[in-house]
């Protein structure tokens, strides 16, 4: 950016608009899924179904997982003092961010990832293999250092528990739909009632 007098080009141009700065890590994390999701979807277009295909199981997963969520949020909101987030340049960030990452991750861990591993595994355990994979890919969102002892290992945990009903949803329906759709609230819950 652009400085002037200690005042980056951003805050001069939109001095009234508090967007988030989104860490570096996610843009190069941007850069990676870009890059790979152009070469992989290229030689293999079959993984990118996104026909609406909505069945009661997959609705009841759809619904019992947002319940889950709603007291995940609620659990650890409890007693916290800080505010939800909700400025509308704030939501219209968040609510792209969401997408932008729910979109390649679910191409990769649902579509090319899980689909591999089913073609090996029984479907149980194609699910908690690609969710295995899919919370270990989180493994150095917001680490502290180097070494395993710095590692967001409450955040592969999490990834982990939140990728088994993506997985299910796409085993379920066999379109990455619903999962993109169920993973960009998780994303955007988590932007806007938990982010600190």
């Amino acid at each position: 950016m652009y400085e002037t007098e200690g005042v980056s080009s951003q805050d001069a141009i939109l001095p009234y608009m508090n967007f988030p700065k989104f860490p570096n890590y996610h843009v190069a994390v941007l850069w990676i899924y870009l890059l790979v999701l152009l070469s992989v979807v290229t030689q293999i277009p079959h993984v990118l179904v996104y026909e609406p295909s909505i069945s009661p199981p997959a609705l009841f997963i759809t619904g019992a997982t947002l319940l889950c969520l709603f007291f995940f949020v609620l659990f650890f909101r409890k007693g916290k003092d800080y505010p939800i987030h909700g400025e509308a340049p704030f939501i219209f960030c968040a609510i792209a961010y969401a997408f932008a990452f729910a979109i390649p991750e679910e191409i990769l861990f649902r579509g090319i990832t899980q689909g591999l591993v089913l073609s090996s595994f029984t479907p149980i355990l194609s699910i908690l293999l690609s969710s295995f994979i899919f919370g270990l890919a989180h493994i150095l969102n917001s680490t502290k250092g180097v070494g395993p002892m710095n590692w967001n290992w409450q955040l592969v945990g999490v990834s982990f528990l939140g990728g088994i009903p993506l997985g299910t949803l796409f085993l379920l329906t066999g379109s990455l739909f619903l999962p993109t759709i169920l993973h960009a609230v998780f994303l955007l819950v988590f932007q806007i009632f938990l982010s600190n």
